[in-house]
């Protein structure tokens, strides 16, 4: 992933946090809907972040783990962002994921794998 976006993601809120707040108070609208504007700023921030955010492949957030079980059946339990497997299957030695788990981890890209495409 390029360096520019991580850059982003991670100081886009605080940008939106300080803009909202600097619009906020230089709006001449009555005090009664300046607390509606602020939320809705920070709102509208807040989802362009995650578009962006999923744009660069970033995972925002767990999802189920990709290991197979002894009965050939996928694991039900959760696992974190950025990793493969829950808290069970980590201390495990060898794991085979299953096959609906590396067809949909092939659909994602990793952080910091498309740095070297142009």
């Amino acid at each position: 992933m390029n360096a520019n976006v991580e850059d982003l993601a991670v100081a886009g809120p605080y940008v939106a946090l300080t803009l909202a707040g600097a619009i906020v108070r230089a709006t001449v609208i009555p005090e009664r809907y300046k607390g509606a504007l602020a939320l809705a700023l920070l709102l509208v921030c807040a989802l362009a972040g995650v578009a962006v955010a999923r744009s660069a492949g970033l995972e925002l957030e767990g999802g189920r783990c990709r290991a197979q079980t002894n009965d050939g059946s996928r694991c039900r339990l959760k696992r974190d962002a950025g990793a493969d497997l829950c808290h069970v299957h980590k201390r495990t030695h060898e794991v085979e994921l299953h096959e609906s788990a590396i067809v949909e981890k092939s659909e994602t890209v990793p952080v910091g794998e498309n740095e070297n495409q142009s």
